[in-house]
């Protein structure tokens, strides 16, 4: 009988887009941790995370561009690009002041956005020869066992 040597389980490597709000640092990294992104992603923040690509798009391109090259010398890909949105978000309040904390119109306007988003992340991913797989969440309630909802 032949042996078949083992390959070592590839590295995987992502960027994830949040918001600046420091309340959600710890659940952020319990949820990329259980993504088995322990480490292995570049954490870009902006206020009202993809609410931000109103006023700093080119900047967010930038930061993107940079990260992809920044793993391409070290020959490494970007596999992912997670855009994690929370709810009660300062941001979102001080643009959408009308719309309450924890509602459906909530949830749907942090969708909007982050779907716009993850639009020009998969053009400028492509434009560098990338193809990651994008998802968008939202945070919820950090007490609970399951931390975010895909959008």
């Amino acid at each position: 009988m032949k042996d078949h040597p083992t390959s070592e389980p590839k590295e995987q490597h992502a960027i994830l887009i949040s918001c600046i709000d420091a309340r959600l640092l710890d659940e952020t990294v319990v949820f990329m941790n259980s993504q088995k992104l322990n480490n292995k992603y570049y954490h870009l923040t902006l206020a009202g995370c993809s609410l931000d690509q109103i006023k700093h798009e080119h900047y967010i391109k930038d930061q993107v561009e940079l990260i992809i090259d920044i793993l391409g010398s070290k020959g490494h890909n970007l596999d992912f690009v997670y855009i994690l949105e929370h709810r009660d978000c300062a941001a979102y309040a001080k643009v959408f002041p009308k719309i309450k904390p924890n509602t459906l119109k909530e949830t749907q306007v942090h969708k909007k956005y982050a779907g716009e988003l993850e639009k020009k992340v998969k053009k400028w991913t492509k434009a560098k020869k990338q193809t990651p797989i994008i998802k968008s969440f939202i945070m919820k309630d950090a007490r609970k066992q399951h931390l975010a909802d895909a959008l």
